[in-house]
Order: structure tokens, then C-alpha cells, then sequence
């Protein structure tokens, strides 16, 4: 099947959405609810909802959000090359990590925010997290949903096939069956309509409903191919979040859902519990996404979290 190997990478990306030559231009003004900024030839796109506290979300759709969030926190959506839709090429030799995170501080800083909490879906919260690690001086608190403590390693790997076990023979039913239908496809659909029936057809491993169908947040999502395979293939080939002993330098908020079969809950709970600034929080009724799917329970616990925080 065709890129398999990215198919299965871009799974773990938040779905909602040259550091030595790069040239940005973009506009600062805090009264403005959305804007852009380019960056080497790419446009990253951010969006302000809310009121309160400042959070800002990498990478992640505010339709994931359930708008009553927005009470309790101003909310700063942003782009990551990951998903632009205008979109330039980076040059791969020289695209770090760091290279990354200051894309993120360079739009921190067109959008006045000095200090900030900043959180992330999947992926997008390492992403988060790394942030708050190079940036602390702005990084307030970190909030990570759905995001695994190591990635691309023998222990996540591991924990995955470890955790994949115990689902019901139901929901392993419907996967295999899910799979079986994604192999007959016809050839003539293209790359981004296969990937989305990929992503789809993983439904019994990212959802607590295993008939979940999420096919209407994904309709309008840009995945840039070589941005994605490189964040996975080199960025995050091999990461590990936590050395031994090691702590958070800011307080971290953990969601995990107990049906995410991506990012298994066992990659936190049992592990990182005693980890001083880090609260884990473990969603009974949720898999990948339980800022969606047990929104209200969600939106009670990171709002009392900040509060104790």
C-alpha cells in the first residue's frame, strides 16, 4: 500500500490540523482573534478564542475544544509546518527540533504573549513540552493530551503491542475488519484520501467508540508529507521525555484515555506518578482525544488543576 510507513506515522499527529535562512513577516496586535505568519516561504496561521488564562495550543483544531473552555482561558491556536496550507520545503539537513520550537516562540512573540501556558494533542504536546524545556522564561504550564512519554524506542513499542492486548476480541474484530477494508481500496483514490481512510480505519484504537468516524475533522486538514515523515523520522525517531530521576521544569498536566491504543495510558500511569510538578490525569471514557471525547470531565480538571497550580 502506498506510504505505508508515513501512514502509520502521521496516526500519533494531532488531527483536528531552514532556521539559517529564514525570513518571517507577520503582524502583532493583541485585539486580533487570527493572523499569520510566513515563515521561510510558509504560511503559519493562528487563531485567538476566549478569555482568561493564556493557552496556547500547537498544532491542534479548536473544534476538538468544547467552547466553554473558553471561559476560563484566552486560547491561541497555531499552525506548525506539520499542516500549513501554504506550505514551503524545508531543507531537512539543517531542520532541528529547534528549529521547530523557534517557529513557536517566533509566533509567542507576534502574539505579545510573554508568559503562557502551551499545550499540545499527541505528538504536538512533546512538542509542547520540548517548548517549555528550551523556553521556560514564557512557558507558565504544560498540558499534554494523548501525548506518550517516549516515542520511536523498544519501550514505546513495547507498551503499545503490551497494551493492544488487552483489548476486547470485539474491538480487535473490528479493527482487523477495518484493515481488511482499507487493503481493498482502489488504487485511483489519491494520497490525502487515502490517508484519511487510514486514519479512520485506526478508529478502534484511538477511540473509546470503536465506530467512531472522523471523517469530518479531517476533511479540511492539510498533512504536508515530507514535513510529517521528517518530524517522525528524525525529530522524534528516538525520544525519550524523561532521563531517570528527572523531573518537569514547569507544571505538566498528563491527559491519558484508557482506550487510547496510540499512546497507551501505561506509558504514564504506573510509571511517572510520584514525578513532582507532573499530575496525570486518567479518562475512563476516553481514548486518543478525551479533551473531545469527555469534554466537560476534561475542562474540570485542567481548569482545577491550573487553580491548584
Amino acid at each position: 500500500m502506498k506510504h505505508l510507513h508515513f501512514l502509520l506515522c502521521i496516526l500519533l499527529l494531532a488531527a483536528c490540523q531552514n532556521s539559517s535562512d529564514s525570513t518571517s513577516t507577520g503582524t502583532s496586535n493583541k485585539s486580533e482573534p487570527s493572523g499569520s505568519l510566513t515563515l521561510g516561504g510558509t504560511v503559519l496561521k493562528y487563531h485567538a478564542k476566549g478569555n482568561g488564562t493564556p493557552l496556547l495550543i500547537i498544532g491542534s483544531s479548536p473544534a476538538y475544544f468544547h467552547d466553554t473552555l473558553q471561559e476560563h482561558f484566552r486560547m491561541y491556536f497555531i499552525d506548525t509546518r506539520a499542516t500549513a496550507e501554504q506550505y514551503s520545503p524545508i531543507n531537512t539537513a539543517t531542520y532541528t527540533l529547534e528549529t521547530l520550537l523557534h517557529d513557536i516562540d517566533t509566533l509567542r512573540a507576534v502574539l505579545g504573549l510573554q508568559k503562557c501556558m502551551v499545550g499540545g494533542h499527541s505528538i504536538f504536546g512533546v512538542v509542547a513540552f520540548e517548548y517549555a524545556r528550551q523556553y521556560p522564561e514564557h512557558a507558565t504550564h504544560v498540558v499534554m493530551i494523548g501525548s506518550p512519554s517516549t516515542y520511536g524506542t523498544e519501550i514505546y513499542q513495547k507498551a503499545v503491542d503490551a497494551y493492544w492486548k488487552t483489548a476486547s476480541p470485539e474491538r480487535k474484530a473490528l479493527y482487523a475488519a477495518k484493515q481488511k477494508e482499507l487493503e481493498a481500496l482502489p488504487d485511483t483514490l489519491t494520497d490525502r484520501q487515502l490517508l484519511i481512510r487510514a486514519i479512520v480505519s485506526q478508529s478502534p484504537k484511538r477511540w473509546h467508540d470503536p465506530n467512531f468516524d472522523s471523517t469530518p475533522f479531517l476533511q479540511d486538514i492539510t498533512f504536508n508529507t515530507d514535513f510529517s515523515s521528517h518530524m517522525f523520522g528524525k525529530l522524534f525517531a528516538s525520544y525519550t521525555m524523561f532521563g531517570p530521576g528527572e523531573h518537569p521544569g514547569v507544571p505538566t498536566f498528563i491527559a491519558t484515555g484508557k482506550s487510547d491504543y496510540v499512546s497507551p495510558p501505561t506509558l504514564w500511569v504506573g510509571r511517572y506518578d510520584s514525578l513532582t510538578n507532573l499530575s496525570i490525569a486518567y479518562f475512563e471514557a476516553s481514548g486518543h482525544t478525551p479533551h473531545r471525547e469527555e469534554s466537560a470531565l476534561f475542562n474540570k480538571r485542567l481548569i482545577e488543576w491550573v487553580q491548584e497550580h
